[in-house]
């Protein structure tokens, strides 16, 4: 499995943990050590990957609109945004991933959330064959 699916592979561990109330998903998603912080409501807030558990598995199975907006992976990171609509909230996530075995395996390190901010106006989706037919140039010597 090359390091890009390992990742998708995560994101997709951590959105069933939230449609299914899954407590042992996000921990099988997130580092023991990891911290989810954020802005909600206003307020900042800390957690750890305990507490995001116990709070994940107290609520009731949702749905969970979701959109990868960008994956990078450089090595022993990776870092992925994503738009997510969980209980009726949209936010826009950072989640920094680090590879935890030789097996290629990463683990969410950081969950940094934002509440989309009031006035907040959705980027239109991009049509990424346009980005196909792009003339490519070679630099000359």
């Amino acid at each position: 499995m090359s390091c890009s699916e390992s990742v998708n592979k995560v994101v997709e561990k951590y959105v069933e943990s939230m449609k299914e109330s899954s407590a042992d998903k996000v921990r099988e998603a997130f580092h023991p050590n990891a911290k989810v912080v954020g802005h909600l409501h206003g307020d900042f807030l800390e957690m750890s990957t305990e507490g995001f558990a116990e709070f994940v598995a107290a609520q009731e199975p949702a749905e969970v609109e979701y959109e990868i907006l960008s994956t990078v992976v450089e090595g022993t990171t990776a870092a992925v945004k994503i738009r997510d609509k969980y209980l009726g909230i949209t936010f826009l996530d950072t989640l920094s991933l680090i590879k935890v075995d030789d097996q290629g395996r990463f683990d969410f390190s950081r969950k940094a959330l934002l509440e989309k901010p009031e006035g907040y106006v959705e980027r239109p989706k991009r049509d990424n064959r346009s980005r196909n037919n792009k003339k490519r140039f070679n630099k000359r010597n």
